[in-house]
């Protein structure tokens, strides 16, 4: 469990993005990387659009997890522009 972003969603254990985090770490180790930059919206837009169209896509429980994480990178200030 990545403790910084536990600190971000207030120590609430039951917000932490326990799919994500569980079924494709790298991505969560990516978006922590990326929390604080001006990169993070263009991170989550790329997620979110299949832009090749040879991807299935996340699991719906992963793909919430990231929706989530970036309506709270928006809610904390996060750049215009996320999803």
């Amino acid at each position: 469990m990545d403790q910084r972003l536990l600190r971000i969603l207030n120590n609430r254990e039951q917000n932490y993005p326990h799919a994500l985090d569980k079924q494709f770490p790298r991505i969560l180790a990516k978006i922590m990387a990326l929390w604080d930059t001006p990169d993070m919206n263009q991170f989550f837009v790329e997620l979110m659009v299949n832009k090749r169209g040879d991807r299935a896509g996340f699991p719906k429980d992963v793909a919430s997890d990231i929706i989530y994480l970036s309506m709270v990178h928006a809610r904390l200030g996060g750049a215009a522009g996320a999803i």
